[in-house]
């Protein structure tokens, strides 16, 4: 298989034979193309990947199967389905809580007076999460990390 880096100009490239030979198998039947990227958040990760997707297809035709692959990308998309699922359950769980002190106190007012104490640690917790995220990017710079995606 051949192994080749990925210019983020794709569309540059001529859509031609040397082209799809340079990439593919010599049975044209499977190719591998890594890309090497900075960590650069889930939703972004996402955007470059369905952008490489595109691209790849662009390149290689209709009649290609394209597929993403590899650990980033599967941590990218656990990640995504695992903060999909936290605010579902977040939500859910505010709500019931809403609901029960509001059945239990039978005011509105006195509902949202019994919030403050709820809703107060959550805050304390995302605050502190954001001031430690900031602090981490000044101890570790922006180059801390990175990812391997790969699409074969």
């Amino acid at each position: 298989m051949t192994n080749c880096a990925m210019n983020s100009n794709c569309s540059a490239w001529p859509k031609t034979s040397i082209c799809k030979s340079r990439f593919l198998t010599p049975d044209f039947r499977e190719t591998r193309i890594s890309v090497w990227l900075h960590d650069v958040g889930s939703r972004s990760a996402t955007i470059v990947t369905e952008t490489l997707l595109e691209e790849g297809r662009a390149i290689f035709g209709p009649s290609y199967s394209l597929t993403p692959t590899g650990s980033f990308y599967q941590m990218n998309q656990d990640s995504n389905r695992l903060v999909a699922d936290m605010v579902k359950s977040f939500s859910l769980s505010i709500g019931l809580v809403l609901l029960s002190i509001l059945i239990l106190l039978r005011s509105l007012r006195l509902t949202l007076l019994a919030m403050i104490p709820n809703v107060i640690p959550i805050l304390w917790t995302l605050g502190l999460m954001g001031f430690l995220r900031n602090r981490s990017e000044h101890w570790y710079g922006d180059d801390r990390r990175r990812g391997h995606r790969s699409c074969g």
